[in-house]
């Protein structure tokens, strides 16, 4: 886990602490990306992919997909170094904030006349 220290104006960030994983881990073997996925009644959930650097994102790999969400509450980004044992041999995590899209637990409560 890492905490940065970030400038609004400048848009400039500092790396202030940085946790060392004994079994070593290289920030830089892997990619993050910000993805939109789309719900069937159109909403659209950000979702936050994690995998290695190299790895052929075409459907044919295994996917770790974690996550809660409802009320307006989502799972917070976090990081498991004992995860990263998978996303070494191919596989790519994935964790979309269903909480973010307040919309789905509005409807559902008015389906359900809550």
């Amino acid at each position: 886990m890492s905490t940065f220290d970030f400038d609004v104006a400048t848009g400039k960030s500092a790396l202030l602490k940085q946790e060392e994983i004994p079994s070593g881990f290289n920030p830089d073997d892997y990619e993050v990306k910000r993805l939109w996925a789309t719900a069937p009644d159109g909403v659209k959930v950000p979702m936050a992919l994690v995998h290695k650097k190299g790895l052929q994102l075409n459907g044919a790999n295994p996917a770790l997909l974690y996550s809660y969400g409802s009320y307006g509450y989502s799972t917070d980004p976090w990081f498991n170094a004992n995860a990263f044992s998978l996303v070494d041999r191919g596989l790519s995590m994935r964790s979309p904030r269903f909480g973010a899209a307040a919309r789905w637990a509005s409807n559902g409560m008015k389906m359900a006349n809550c």
